[in-house]
């Protein structure tokens, strides 16, 4: 999502939105540690992006830049949580 929506002329399909609804709705179950930091992601992009629709995106080159703006924090954050996950996995 990041990648396309930085780039204005960028063509994307409408199951990129779809997607990460779909994604968004598997996390609880995926979530066996119940770790809370990956409902914080995922309420984050809940409530950040989800809402766009793809159209939306499209027409709107501001909502784009927006939604391209929170997409790349929200991936600088869970690129965070998952070097710290990484690094305990090394350590143990």
């Amino acid at each position: 999502m990041v990648e396309r929506l930085s780039q204005p002329d960028a063509i994307f399909r409408d199951t990129m939105v779809g997607n990460l609804r779909e994604i968004v709705a598997l996390i609880p179950a995926l979530n066996l540690t119940g770790d809370p930091r990956l409902e914080a992601v995922r309420q984050r992009v809940l409530a950040e992006l989800a809402h766009y629709t793809p159209e939306q995106l499209r027409e709107n080159k501001d909502d784009r830049k927006i939604a391209a703006a929170k997409a790349q924090a929200i991936l600088e954050q869970m690129n965070g949580f998952m070097s710290e996950a990484n690094a305990l996995s090394q350590a143990a």
